[in-house]
């Protein structure tokens, strides 16, 4: 009962964020670009063939979906995200009560989403939010490997599945989802008492993968759009997001940043060898007991940044 009083708390605070938030998007924005492009397939075009798409077509399919049955209206997809969002919200709650007193479980849910949902020129409905929450499923469903429970193949199962549908709707978040989840897994399983787990776990994570992947091969090959697909979404699609090192440590930019955060993990590191030291008895599971300090550095490091970007886009006019 208490859980789902904090759960319903998050949501409520983020639900009351976002109806205020969400008229940031108006303006200058990437809003409507599915919507056109479900158009153009009901019209009889093909993705890759007769119009340009730089994603995967998992998100495409997303659209579709929803304008088969509630038309393209761009409401309905504001609150088909605003949808997501708190799904979002719920999973990340759940996920964190696992191992955190649901109040802190509240506030990290809370703060990761309005962070999440502080852009400036945010979006309900695009594929990053999409890809967010593919991700996010996955991810959650993979932690469930160290369960004693049973079902611990099923959600290996699922894991894999969704790693797969995320790949469909953002080629460079769902691969690199998709090759997290199974580096994860070797390393807290080494020496851990559901180590013999792996062996069944990989390759079925991987098969469950490849089955989205391939029906959609299977589809693009039909249509003869493979080399285009080929082209527009590994060749001209990631070239947009400028060099690779630039990508990959935006987060942490600009240089005063990165200094702030390389102190803040060194500060609380050696806090954490001082916690560790004082209180050896630690009341976990096989994950949590790999290494408490990289949970602390990784905690530092994401609610910095979390509470950063609340701040600058609360400031934001």
């Amino acid at each position: 009962m208490q859980n789902s009083l904090w759960c319903l708390a998050s949501v409520s605070v983020l639900t009351l964020f976002l109806m205020v938030w969400w008229n940031k998007a108006l303006g200058g924005s990437t809003e409507g670009w599915f919507q056109h492009y479900a158009d153009l397939v009901w019209q009889g075009r093909v993705p890759y063939l007769d119009f340009y798409l730089f994603t995967p077509p998992g998100h495409l399919l997303e659209t579709l979906a929803l304008s088969k049955f509630f038309g393209l209206d761009y409401m309905v997809f504001r609150w088909f995200g605003l949808i997501q969002r708190l799904l979002m919200c719920v999973i990340l709650f759940v996920w964190l009560v696992r191992y955190f007193h649901p109040f802190f479980s509240f506030l990290g849910a809370t703060l990761c989403m309005l962070a999440y949902s502080c852009d400036g020129p945010d979006v309900l409905f695009y594929v990053n939010h999409s890809t967010a929450l593919w991700s996010l499923l996955a991810c959650w469903m993979a932690s469930h490997l160290d369960t004693r429970s049973k079902a611990w193949f099923a959600w290996v199962i699922a894991a894999g599945f969704f790693a797969g549908i995320n790949c469909l709707v953002k080629q460079t978040t769902g691969l690199g989802i998709s090759m997290l989840i199974p580096v994860a897994w070797l390393i807290m399983g080494w020496r851990s008492p559901w180590q013999a787990r792996l062996k069944l776990a990989l390759p079925c994570y991987g098969l469950a993968w490849g089955i989205p992947i391939l029906g959609a091969l299977l589809w693009m090959n039909s249509q003869g759009a493979w080399h285009a697909f080929i082209e527009q979404v590994f060749v001209r699609g990631t070239s947009s997001k400028g060099p690779l090192v630039d990508t990959l440590f935006r987060p942490f930019s600009p240089f005063p940043t990165a200094v702030l955060y390389g102190v803040l993990v060194y500060l609380f590191w050696r806090l954490s060898g001082f916690y560790l030291k004082k209180y050896k008895k630690w009341e976990v599971t096989p994950t949590q007991s790999l290494s408490p300090r990289f949970q602390l550095v990784g905690g530092v490091v994401s609610g910095g940044m979390s509470f950063g970007g609340v701040l600058v886009g609360l400031a934001s006019p």
